[in-house]
């Protein structure tokens, strides 16, 4: 039985029985026929829920689940971070061990590498601090003391001679104390020297001449020849800066322990193989005695002190410089000259 009005031919909407109905028509010209199909709305809605429940069941139920899971799997998986987190939280400037957190992941070890390396740098920059500020509280409080006795001297002398002794051994002390400052300073500065020096281009010839020719004055004054005679022109890499405070350590600390009239050589050469250049200072003055040779380069050690003044970190420093350029400083007693003989051996490039 058909509708009481025929729906239109493609898709329409209409009542039969009472009831809503979805209907196509299709009309066949070519054979002389029409072709309807309907479907009660109702069983419609019913299909459309149908369908729509089972695709939204799996989400309604596996979400939740899926949430948790991925939920619990950041939680195990951040563990190595939370660890992490809290090795951190228990440093102190005063206890910078390395970080260990067991069982690493490949994706946090590197991390935790480049924390450790930070942590030692950071570190050593502190125990460098303090290390200055100890070596410079305890070497400044005795030319701090005798500076300060000798003006008290002068101040309270009416002999004009006495007040005039008095300050001059005021200046002395005060000469001492402007050096010590400076070495400890440059000893300072080398010990920040942390990452890896820029390289250049280094003339030692002419770096050595320039230092030659600044100390000439004082090596006059107590009449000590300065020669220089280089067997070779290497060409080195380095920072200039440095090298000139290295040469002039080791010149002012050949002329300081050379008498008068005394003599300081400066030599410069290959190695046998060739692969390393030599920079040799040696001076005519009372040298080192062989089981104290050790001790040349520590910090505040003075083999002389009643022979020339000095704070006892020229070599301390040179032995610094030279770490940063891969060298090797080694000392000797003076072959010819009879004195102390500092070789530096550096790599030749």
């Amino acid at each position: 039985m058909l509708p009481a009005q025929t729906p239109v031919e493609g898709f329409s909407n209409g009542e039969w029985q009472g009831e809503r109905w979805r209907y196509f028509r299709l009309r066949d010209k070519q054979h002389g026929f029409d072709v309807l199909v309907g479907q009660n709305d109702k069983a419609r809605s019913e299909l459309a829920q149908e369908v729509a429940w089972h695709n939204i069941a799996p989400f309604l139920f596996g979400l939740p689940l899926l949430a948790f899971f991925t939920m619990l799997a950041i939680y195990f998986g951040l563990r190595p971070l939370r660890k992490l987190t809290e090795s951190l939280r228990q440093l102190s400037p005063e206890q910078l061990s390395p970080i260990t957190v067991h069982d690493t992941p490949k994706e946090i070890a590197p991390v935790v590498d480049a924390l450790n390396s930070l942590l030692g740098r950071i570190a050593r920059t502190i125990e460098n601090e303090r290390r200055f500020t100890a070596d410079a509280s305890h070497e400044l409080r005795t030319p701090i003391a005798a500076l300060h006795a000798q003006i008290q001297a002068a101040q309270l002398s009416d002999n004009k001679a006495e007040c005039v002794e008095c300050l001059d051994k005021a200046l002395q002390g005060a000469n001492r104390m402007a050096h010590l400052v400076g070495q400890l300073l440059t000893l300072s500065r080398l010990d920040e020297t942390l990452s890896p020096i820029n390289l250049e281009p280094v003339n030692l010839i002419e770096l050595i001449q320039e230092c030659c020719a600044e100390l000439g004055e004082k090596a006059l004054s107590k009449n000590i020849e300065i020669s220089f005679s280089p067997e070779a022109h290497p060409a080195l890499s380095g920072s200039p800066d440095m090298l000139r405070v290295m040469l002039r350590n080791l010149l002012d600390n050949a002329i300081r322990y050379t008498p008068q009239g005394g003599h300081v050589e400066v030599a410069l050469h290959l190695t046998g193989d060739g692969q390393q250049v030599e920079l040799e200072i040696a001076d005519s003055g009372i040298g080192v005695a062989d089981a104290q040779l050790a001790l040349l380069g520590q910090r505040f050690s003075r083999i002389s002190p009643n022979v020339a003044d000095g704070v006892g970190l020229g070599l301390s420093i040179v032995q610094r410089i030279a770490e940063t350029h891969h060298a090797k400083i080694t000392f000797n007693r003076a072959t010819t000259l009879g004195g102390l003989s500092a070789t530096v051996c550096f790599p030749f490039s």
